[in-house]
């Protein structure tokens, strides 16, 4: 079944088409040469404006003949493309029924699939099924036809084995974020991720007890600051003030609550 046409193509492809395409360029090149050169003065632009109007209306008429020519042309070519299309949506609506039937047979296959595999994980995946989720480790790919349920099951037996085995690795390294980097494996499943991190929290751990201990001795050389201070040499001072016995009261109010010693001032002979 295809599509014949009744007669060669050779034979409905029209010839070119021909006009006094020569005759025409030969007497506007000289017209056109001429508005080209011309200067239109301030005085002048009615005439550039009348020029500019000859100009577009000459290239419409062109133009409008052109458009003319080609809708005959092409007359014979949007009946022919209109009745070709027609056809084609016919057969497209029909693969398309066809095309759905195919996808939901496919997608059966997948799903029926899928519960293979998730009933394999849950036979195989033991004292792990409360850290690891069935989506975390699914890879699409399984679904795919040309992926055998032998292969599926190798890869999970494989991952299965090498998470067991990357947990050991991380209990014996003795860290004490053990708990944390099993658990940032179990989101990654990438051993070297793992490692890297242990590297990373040491460092900032180190950089931060750096940082505590600066700022203990930072506290040191202040509280030595202070008591030094505090342990300024006592002297005598002997002075003489002038004050309400209110006032009085709340100096020696003062002087009693920080200690300082006070006294009547001996006069000589005392």
């Amino acid at each position: 079944m295809e599509l014949i046409l009744k007669e060669p193509i050779e034979k409905l492809v029209p010839k070119l088409i021909a006009f006094n395409n020569e005759e025409l360029k030969n007497q506007l090149l000289p017209q056109l040469e001429h508005y080209k050169n011309i200067v239109y003065s301030e005085d002048q632009i009615a005439n550039a404006k009348t020029d500019r109007a000859t100009l577009n209306k000459l290239k419409t008429a062109i133009e409008d003949e052109r458009k003319r020519i080609k809708k005959i042309y092409l007359e014979p070519y949007n009946h022919f493309e209109n009745q070709v299309k027609e056809i084609v949506t016919l057969v497209e609506d029909t693969s398309n029924t066809i095309d759905s039937q195919v996808k939901s047979f496919e997608e059966e296959k997948k799903n029926n699939k899928k519960m293979q595999i998730v009933a394999f994980w849950n036979e195989k995946v033991g004292d792990l099924s409360n850290l690891i989720e069935f989506n975390a480790i699914f890879n699409e790919q399984w679904l795919n036809a040309t992926y055998s349920m032998k292969k599926v099951e190798e890869d999970i037996d494989y991952l299965l084995m090498k998470t067991r085995q990357d947990l050991d690795i991380i209990s014996a390294l003795g860290s004490s974020q053990v708990n944390y980097l099993k658990d940032f494996y179990l989101r990654t499943f990438d051993i070297t991720k793992t490692l890297q991190e242990k590297t990373r929290i040491e460092e900032q751990e180190k950089r931060l007890q750096e940082l505590s201990q600066k700022t203990a001795q930072e506290d040191t050389k202040q509280h030595d600051v202070v008591t030094l201070s505090t342990e300024e040499e006592t002297k005598v001072y002997d002075f003489r003030i002038t004050a309400t016995r209110s006032q009085v009261e709340l100096l020696k109010e003062f002087l009693i609550k920080n200690n300082i010693k006070y006294g009547k001032v001996p006069t000589k002979g005392e």
